[in-house]
């Protein structure tokens, strides 16, 4: 594992801002016809059911020519509602510069229900942060219920 100061090193200053324009954004949202073909889900019905707004899905089918880049929660709302698995998500979320982290607890709750098909809103997911400990507690409370 390279040193911290190693690793900075090897970026240039002035390459950083460019690092996120250097992410293959194009194939993201052919990557999502693929899965709602697959699941045979019009785009109308994804995005509403994922709780995007229609001008939100707007900007993904047009990210091959805009700056646009969806958030974390919208990609993670897309993959719950596409209903893919893990490594699926994993991949899709690539396409835009994001992860699920094994450091982070709140993408360990995100795993856990991709893995499991537990399905949660993209609210519920922008306010992981916020209400970490009460959904903490609702799922060691689901676990020790029969």
């Amino acid at each position: 594992m390279l040193p911290i100061v190693m690793l900075a090193c090897a970026f240039r200053i002035e390459d950083i801002p460019n690092f996120k324009n250097k992410i293959d954004r194009s194939k993201f949202y052919d990557e999502i016809c693929r899965y709602r073909d697959e699941k045979k889900i019009s785009e109308s019905k994804l995005y509403n059911s994922a709780g995007i707004s229609r001008a939100i899905f707007s900007n993904i089918r047009n990210m091959r020519s805009t700056n646009y880049t969806p958030s974390k929660p919208t990609v993670l709302a897309l993959c719950i509602k596409l209903k893919l698995n893990l490594e699926q998500s994993q991949d899709l979320l690539a396409l835009v510069g994001y992860c699920l982290s094994n450091n982070s607890i709140e993408d360990k709750i995100i795993a856990y229900c991709i893995k499991k098909n537990i399905a949660i809103s993209r609210k519920s997911i922008q306010r992981f942060s916020l209400r970490l400990a009460n959904i903490i507690f609702q799922f060691k409370k689901i676990e020790k219920d029969p």
